[in-house]
């Protein structure tokens, strides 16, 4: 404290770049205590409280080197690196919470639809998040868009680098398969044969095959079965 006007005196702290107070309301107060040469004329007391609201920070969210093709099929096989930081930098304890991950096309039959990818949890051993193997995106292109849920001490935030930044090409060819049994019937029963049929999809694609196949006989005029 510092000697002021009349018998009144005066200081004043802060309480540094290392003290995080969480997010929320506080009462403060400021508790006096007298020093050892002042002697007995002055005696310990408290201030009326005042309130201090913390608010949350802002939080900065953002992909390194997001993928920009892939496959119908093969997806994945995509790899999604967020990372998301204390705006201004260097606040501590940083960030906490999940980044979800999302797929918008903006182009095709779905487009305006939007596909969760994977989620990624901030603090995880690993860096990054791929989608699971039933995760299928239609050929076309897509905005890919990183959300941070935010935290009790930072908000929530965004990112987004624009439309098509993701193109998913169609599927390889699939190897086709036929069974015939039996190999031989009789002129007249060619109904007793059984035809079937395999579609596998090219190495790497863990996309069902679907759509139909139609069977016919080879040779200058061939001749549809089914």
């Amino acid at each position: 404290l510092t000697p002021g006007s009349g018998a009144s005196s005066s200081g004043s702290c802060d309480p540094g770049s290392q003290t995080a107070l969480p997010a929320g309301t506080y009462a403060l107060e400021a508790s006096y205590v007298p020093a050892s040469s002042t002697g007995p004329d002055f005696g310990a007391s408290v201030s009326a409280q005042e309130p201090l609201v913390v608010e949350t920070a802002s939080s900065l969210t953002s992909l390194t080197s997001p993928p920009t093709t892939g496959s119908y099929g093969t997806e994945s096989s995509l790899v999604f690196s967020p990372t998301v930081a204390s705006s201004p930098a260097g606040i501590t304890p940083g960030p906490t919470g999940t980044v979800a991950i999302s797929a918008t096309a903006t182009s095709g039959a779905n487009k305006g639809t939007t596909y969760p990818l994977c989620t990624y949890t901030l603090g995880s051993i690993s860096t990054s998040c791929s989608p699971s193997s039933d995760t299928v995106l239609a050929p076309a292109t897509y905005t890919i868009t990183a959300a941070y849920s935010g935290d009790g001490n930072f908000s929530p935030s965004t990112y987004s680098p624009g439309a098509g930044t993701l193109t998913i090409a169609p599927a390889g060819t699939p190897t086709i398969a036929l069974s015939v049994r039996p190999s031989t019937v009789t002129y007249g029963a060619e109904s007793q044969a059984l035809f079937t049929v395999t579609a596998t999809p090219a190495s790497g694609n863990t996309a069902p095959v679907t759509g139909t196949v139609a069977l016919s006989t080879t040779g200058g005029s061939p001749v549809p079965l089914c």
